[in-house]
């Protein structure tokens, strides 16, 4: 019968394969049982998650056994390639180092840790990579719904998500006694994103959230010289659909010079279809960009965001370049920021060039803008988010 043939040829190969003078015991090995081809492992490294006593079939034999000793004190197993690296493993009475094996099948998983952890309400993502290879860690998002249970050994080394379908496949994860891995879900909200070493650090989805406030005020001076005071009332209003683009975030701005009010503008950002970059689509007054201006995003300090499109009515091209300058210290008349997020905007809207430095809280709140032209704005003392001060 060839599955008893099959299974005979594959012991003898294990088994003579892996047979070195002098083996030893060594802690935490592997074991491997010829009757029924099943490798028991005690841990085992993938990516930055470590499983707990899984049990595999074995599939080929790639290299090894060498040496008297074990290179390492933990499997590891390469999603890329179904390679497992066995630093030691038992079978019968010997013990044999260092061989690496394809992996025929996954029987089940103990426990993990270092994974995806459910708490009923919050999904949290240690790492997640969209397309195009940006990755995120500590993410937190509620869930919308399970598209599959998965299975099998992990695909990936982290959560691997679409932007186009709003789909989340995870690595792997607890929940309960049972691990699962490479499970398919939608994202329902995005609850916030730890902070990284380049620009996504500087987004954070509170700022977009329905139903967050601003009041910010700022001092306007022109080549050192006071201006005016300016003041910016701030609410994110209900998601709605905007020049064709479904659920985009609506905020809307009520100005005051000098305590005066002035005017009222809603301005829309889809921060969906190319998250991690978010795309300003226009304001209430008409105008509008097409396809949008690109915003944050995942940027190294000097990295840039090349925007181009149609401005309407007008029929005008415009370009946009955003670009990341990294995190700087900047003191305001509201205090010391440590750390702020400093960009670039260089823009043509149809009607000539213009640009700004500006730096941001990480909470998104504007700190201070500079056009280059002498003109300066500066937070000023009393700014509240969501009721609480902004300050240093």
């Amino acid at each position: 019968m060839p599955c008893i043939a099959l299974a005979r040829y594959r012991t003898i190969v294990i088994t003579s394969v892996l047979l070195v003078v002098g083996a030893v015991a060594a802690q935490a090995a592997d074991t491997y049982s010829t009757a029924d081809n099943r490798l028991t492992i005690p841990g085992v490294a993938i990516g930055s998650a470590t499983y707990s006593d899984m049990v595999v079939t074995v599939g080929t034999i790639i290299s090894g056994p060498t040496g008297t000793a074990p290179n390492g004190s933990m499997d590891s197993y390469n999603p890329g390639t179904n390679q497992l690296t066995v630093p030691s493993v038992t079978v019968g009475a010997a013990t044999y180092f260092n061989v690496v094996v394809t992996v025929g099948s996954l029987i089940s998983i103990g426990a993990v840790s270092g994974a995806d952890t459910y708490d009923g309400t919050h999904l949290t993502l240690p790492s997640v990579q969209l397309p195009g290879g940006a990755t995120y860690s500590d993410v937190v998002i509620t869930v919308g719904a399970i598209v599959s249970t998965g299975g099998g050994m992990p695909a990936h080394v982290r959560d691997q998500f679409d932007t186009g379908t709003r789909q989340l496949t995870i690595a792997a994860i607890q929940v309960g006694g049972h691990v699962y891995t490479n499970a398919v879900v939608t994202l329902g909200q995005l609850v916030s994103v730890g902070t990284t070493g380049e620009s996504s650090a500087c987004y954070d989805p509170a700022y977009y959230a329905t139903g967050t406030v601003s009041d910010v005020f700022y001092q306007v001076t022109d080549n050192g010289k006071f201006v005016e005071t300016l003041e910016e009332q701030n609410v994110v209003l209900p998601t709605t659909t905007f020049n064709g683009v479904q659920n985009a975030v609506q905020i809307q701005t009520t100005n005051f010079e000098n305590g005066s009010f002035h005017s009222v503008i809603t301005e829309y950002f889809d921060i969906q279809s190319r998250f991690p970059t978010l795309l300003e689509l226009g304001q209430s007054d008409g105008v509008s960009y097409t396809p949008g201006i690109g915003i944050f995003g995942v940027l190294n300090p000097g990295q840039s965001l090349v925007s181009s499109g149609t401005v309407e009515p007008a029929a005008v091209t415009y370009t946009a370049t955003w670009t990341f300058l990294g995190f700087e210290d900047v003191t305001v008349p509201a205090g010391t920021f440590k750390g702020a997020c400093k960009w670039s905007l260089v823009e043509n809207l149809g009607s000539g060039a213009g640009g700004a430095t500006t730096w941001y809280t990480r909470h998104g709140v504007m700190i201070q803008t500079v056009p280059g032209t002498g003109i300066e704005l500066q937070l000023a003392p009393n700014s509240t988010f969501n009721g609480s001060p902004v300050g240093p």
